[in-house]
């Protein structure tokens, strides 16, 4: 299992722990990083080049702008839109492909596991 990866940021590159990214937001061509500690890093690689660097049983894309940390993940609404809050407070948009999934299971079993209770 990867833990720790170099990511160019800018005009620069840091050595990041996948353990401290709660979840990758995509910015025009590139991506914003966000860290544990709130530190933020914009990387020049798209997130679909990120998504492929990172531990699949980590990290899942709920939409085709977020990328999160499942170990973040703190809840899941489904209210009037879905969307999943982060232990931060932030709250990140379900993609509506996995919201159809849902039918199938899938993304509510993925979810139930994560929070270890029904939604």
């Amino acid at each position: 299992m990867k833990n720790k990866n170099t990511i160019v940021v800018l005009n620069n590159t840091v050595s990041i722990n996948y353990n401290d990214i709660v979840h990758i937001q995509s910015k025009n061509n590139n991506s914003v990083i966000v860290l544990f500690n709130n530190t933020v890093h914009e990387s020049i690689l798209s997130i679909d080049k990120l998504e492929w660097e990172l531990p699949k049983e980590t990290f899942i894309r709920v939409h085709p702008n977020h990328i999160i940390n499942k170990d973040f993940l703190n809840k899941y609404y489904t209210v009037t839109s879905e969307w999943v809050q982060l232990q931060n407070g932030e709250k990140i948009p379900v993609s509506n492909m996995l919201i159809q999934n849902k039918k199938t299971n899938i993304f509510r079993k993925f979810i139930e596991r994560i929070l270890s209770y029904k939604i």
